[in-house]
């Protein structure tokens, strides 16, 4: 009669081999996720729209040729792409057996700024993209005084990049200049009146009051909106609609009458009777 085996030791035997498989997956997996049968031969990308687009593009595709679809390494993407400006992060996502999909997103400009008198981008998070053309529609902004090589120092700059970053996308680029006065941030409006925001507080519900306000027939020619308080939106400069002009009668000119000429008398011919004179009354014998 054949022995049987104790039940530890029939455990023990399964852990072993199981043991011994996850090893071997585990071993087979590291060879395969570094391996030519993984290797990245297609890379696609996208989120990528400045005027760094193509160097962008070519740094990660560079990068990307060098994984596999099973070992991404998102930190060397980003590593690839650290000198340009428009880029704030990149994932990306490997697609088994040779496909890479690599999603870039940039920084938003809200602005432009004059730095050693070139026209410099400027992002939502107050950063100055040096190597960024940046776009005929974004306001310029009076930044003061730019000291630092890669941000905005100004106070009142930086308030302004954040009410501008918080615009709507359908007002933002109607604006033309962010400047401060006597009665603080106001946007100079490339058609329309300008908005004083006065300062970065309830920024959100000043920007819906003048939206509001400026889609309202009323606001027409207004000269400016305060939205300082943005439940009482003051609209400034409004001209008074002229009262209509009545409409002229028309003057007929007086006429002189032109006398009836009398048609002059018609002599009778001769031996014809004159009808104004009576004839002779006849002799009765």
């Amino acid at each position: 009669m054949p022995r049987r085996s104790a039940p530890g030791a029939r455990v023990l035997r399964r852990l072993a081999t199981g043991a011994l498989l996850a090893v071997t997956v585990t071993v087979v997996l590291l060879w395969l996720r570094d391996s030519p049968l993984a290797a990245v031969k297609r890379v696609e990308i996208t989120g990528v729209s400045s005027s760094q687009r193509a160097a962008v593009e070519d740094a990660l595709r560079r990068a990307a040729l060098d994984m596999t679809t099973l070992h991404v390494r998102e930190d060397a993407l980003r590593t690839a792409v650290e000198p340009y400006e428009s880029v704030e992060t990149v994932t990306a996502d490997g697609d088994f057996p040779d496909l890479l999909r690599i999603h870039v997103r940039e920084r938003r400009m809200v602005a432009v700024v004059a730095v050693g008198g070139a026209e410099t981008a400027v992002s939502a998070d107050g950063r100055l993209l040096h190597g960024v053309e940046p776009p005929e529609t974004l306001p310029h902004l009076d930044g003061g005084k730019v000291v630092s090589s890669d941000r905005l120092d100004d106070g009142g700059a930086l308030s302004a990049v954040a009410v501008l970053a918080t615009a709507p996308p359908e007002l933002h680029p109607r604006v033309e200049r962010a400047r401060r006065g006597d009665r603080g941030l106001v946007l100079e409006m490339r058609a329309g009146p300008d908005l004083i925001f006065g300062d970065r507080s309830r920024v959100r519900a000043k920007w819906a009051a003048a939206a509001r306000v400026l889609a309202e027939p009323t606001a027409v020619g207004a000269v400016y909106l305060d939205l300082r308080l943005p439940e009482r939106v003051a609209a400034g400069g409004v001209a008074p609609t002229p009262e209509p002009t009545p409409e002229a009668t028309p003057v007929v000119p007086e006429t002189t009458p032109v006398p009836t000429a009398t048609p002059a008398p018609v002599a009778p011919a001769p031996g014809t009777p004159d009808p104004s004179v009576a004839a002779p009354a006849p002799v009765v014998p």
